[in-house]
Formats: C-alpha cells, structure tokens, sequence
C-alpha cells in the first residue's frame, strides 16, 4: 500500500539522497538550549521534531533521550509525521493488542500504511510487543518502509551479512545519507536505539539539508591481491555459475563478505572469491616505528628507558600522545579494520595528575594493597610517557579482562602488533617482571 500524496510530496528526493560517509550519531556539541531540560545533545533535531508535533516528551517535562525507544513510540513518532487521518486501520491480528489496549489504533493503522509487520511466535502466534526495545535493524526497515526509500547502492557492514534480514533496509537508510554506521565500519543491528538517536535519523530523513552527516576524508579501498588464479562466482559458493577469472597477483577491491566469502571488484566485475585465496599486504607494514628518544626524563638502563612501579617520571613531565605512537597505532587499527577486527584505543596518554586522580579513587575503593596490584601510583606509569594505549573490541564488556585475550581482537594483537611497533604489557605470568619500554607500549588487558 502506498503512503497517501500529501506525506510523499514532503519527502520528495529522498530516495535519491546522496550518500554521505561520514560518523553516525557523533555530532559536534549543540550549544542552543533544548525544548527539553535532559537534552544535551542533539538538541537541533529533538527541537525541530517537537516544532513539528512529533515528538511530545513526558509529563514532568523530559524527553528521556537516553531511553530505548520501544516500538509502540517509534510508531506514533512516524504516525504523528505523516499525518494521515484518511487511513482507518483494521484489526491487525495481534495477540497482544487487543482493542480496547493503548496503541491498538496507531499500530492498526501502521499496518494499514504497511510500515509494520510485527512478530510471530514458533507457534505461529502474531504479536506487535508495543513495549519492546526498538532495535537498529528494525529501525532501518520502519523508516525505509514508512518513507518508500528504493534507492540502494548497496553499502555494506562488516556485521550485516548479505543474507541478513534487515540487509537490504540497512543499506537504503545508508543510500538515503541518513547513517553511516559505526566507526570501524559496523551497523550493530540488533542494538537497542535511543530515543535521541531516532529523533536524528528522523531529522536527517525529514530535513537532509539542515541535517546533513557530517563529512568525513573518504578512505582508500581495501584492496587484496590473489594467491593463485581465482575463479569469480555469482554466489558465495564453489557451486554457482562463474562470472570471471582473475589471474594470481590481481589487485581486486573488498566490497562484503559473507563467511569465508568475499564479494570483490576486478576491474569492471564484481563477483565472489574465496578468501583463501587472498592476501592483505597492509598485514605487513613498511613504515618504521624507532624507539623513543633518549632524552625523555626518567632512568635508562643501557640506553632503554624504564618505567615500572620502582622507576617513574617526574610530575612535570608531560607530552600528550606521542606523535610517532599515535600514527603507528592509526595504522594498526585500519590494517585490522581491513581484515574485519574492531579496535579501539580506549586509553592512551594519562598525566601525572590524571594518574594520581584514578589511583587514589581506586585507593579508596578497593585499598592500597589492591590498588598497588592493579594501577600504578602516580608518576609511576607508562601512560603518562604517552607510548601506551589500552586496546579493546568491539565488545566492551571484555575491555581490562583477562578474557580479552581470547577474543579474536586480542588474539590479532597478539600476532600483528609488534609488526607496528608494539610490544604487549604484560605477557601473562610475566607481570612481575620490570617493564622495559623497547619500543612503543602497547597494554591489552
């Protein structure tokens, strides 16, 4: 069912939006005051919702930006946009809705307009779960249905798989420039969404002028070369009909992948390749990282400095990241976003002063002796010679766990990162011996 006239002349160009790169959800700060009082970012877009009746907050004057927003919500949201009052919807068969519940008639008249499904039980019960957290993916499907979004120049994330349900959706929303995913080129569809991030996708798709993505320096493609002659296939399996040949030593273009599947470009073709057969050069780096200088304060043992919990540095010493660190790190995490591992330098240069600040808070939470085993006293820590970086993944709950190590993120680490210039601290069952900074430090807790 189509969306009545009035709602798709409002959205006119839409589908033709051009796609921006750019980070989703990182705006610069807003410094104008919010309709709301708990809007702090995102301001210009919640206000320019609320200017148009979309979006009403609560009672006791909030908005909740941080909440997830359920599914119920997101439809009123879009319901209250469209402003259609010609539809009725009918009895959408929801087992949980019932006539008399709240949101029966705009979750009835959502399914009228056809931006709506609901779920379906293994028994094959249908429900709508009007208070269910609405998740990314389903985000993606909602506004691409509700605005008719057709054009798709199949923009891929490395965690969307071609084969995934919200695949198609996902990559119209980016098509439409209203997302760009996450920083290392993921999506996470089946995150919860915050209503503050719905009220921006909402805006951006509304006013794409007055929201536009920020911009961002477009990066080079990732690019493979052939082990051995590889066929091009129309499927990713050895099954399917071929679409090309490329011979051993081609240069192809990473697009997607699927499994062990990657869709590439070969010149004017695109097919799929086993990846098997593929080789990354960027793995092998040929820039080199030299050793920090010698003038550094502190005390050197046959020209190494060092820094453990008996040598440390003086409070006056403060450099900030090290240049040479932080580009041999930028270039480790591009090397590992090529081959699909997340990273994220999560701590990096700490001052005397931010060091006291965080062992004495852990003084008072856990004790000295506990402290002393975990952090370092101030002065006392590589952090603050700005060569150390505590890395994580993508998953941040394992970020300073032990358990880290076995995430395929710590396990790359653990393989490519002295390739970079890194050493790690500290090798498990060597934690009580000093720490010598070789090279530049690396912490993977």
């Amino acid at each position: 069912m189509r969306l009545p006239k009035k709602s798709l002349n409002k959205k006119l160009g839409l589908a033709f939006a051009t796609l921006l790169l750019a980070l989703t959800l990182v705006p610069e700060p807003s410094h104008a005051a919010s309709s709301f009082k708990d809007v702090t970012s995102f301001n210009e877009e919640v206000d320019f919702l609320t200017g148009l009746g979309i979006i009403k907050g609560f009672p006791d004057g909030s908005f909740k930006p941080a909440a997830a927003i359920t599914r119920l919500d997101a439809v009123r949201m879009i319901l209250r946009e469209l402003d259609d009052k010609d539809t009725v919807g009918t009895d959408p068969g929801f087992a949980d809705l019932t006539p008399d519940a709240s949101g029966y008639d705009e979750v009835a008249k959502a399914v009228k307009l056809g931006f709506i499904e609901g779920k379906e039980t293994k028994e094959g019960i249908k429900y709508f779960d009007p208070k269910g957290q609405l998740t990314r993916g389903e985000m993606a499907k909602i506004l691409t249905l509700a605005y008719q979004l057709k054009a798709d120049k199949h923009v891929a994330f490395t965690d969307v798989s071609s084969s995934y349900w919200a695949n198609a959706y996902i990559s119209r929303l980016a098509t439409a420039g209203v997302t760009n995913g996450y920083p290392g080129g993921t999506f996470k569809p089946k995150e919860s969404l915050q209503r503050r991030h719905f009220a921006a996708f909402m805006a951006r798709l509304l006013a794409p002028e007055k929201f536009p993505l920020a911009s961002k320096k477009v990066e080079s493609p990732v690019t493979y070369i052939t082990t051995d002659q590889l066929n091009m296939r129309s499927k990713p399996n050895a099954s399917s009909s071929l679409v090309g040949s490329i011979p051993k030593g081609g240069k192809v273009e990473y697009i997607s992948k699927e499994g062990t599947w990657y869709t590439v470009k070969y010149g004017s073709k695109t097919g799929w390749v086993n990846s098997a057969y593929l080789s990354d050069k960027a793995a092998s780096p040929q820039i080199a990282y030299p050793a920090p200088s010698t003038k550094t304060p502190g005390t050197y043992a046959a020209g190494v400095l060092i820094v453990n919990k008996k040598y440390g540095l003086p409070s006056s010493y403060n450099p900030g990241v090290n240049k040479l660190a932080q580009k041999a790190v930028d270039a480790m995490v591009v090397a590992a976003k090529k081959q699909a591992v997340q990273l994220t330098a999560f701590s990096t240069f700490r001052s005397y002063n931010r060091q006291k600040e965080l062992y004495n808070n852990y003084v008072r939470k856990h004790g000295t002796a506990e402290a002393n085993r975990f952090s370092a006293k101030p002065g006392y820590s590589e952090h603050q010679m700005g060569l150390a970086f505590d890395l994580g993944g993508s998953n941040q709950s394992q970020w300073l766990k032990e358990s880290f190590a076995t995430t395929k993120e710590g396990k790359w680490l653990a393989v490519n990162a002295h390739q970079y210039g890194f050493i790690l601290r500290y090798p498990k069952g060597k934690e009580k011996l000093p720490a010598i900074c070789m090279s530049l430090g690396i912490t993977v807790i």
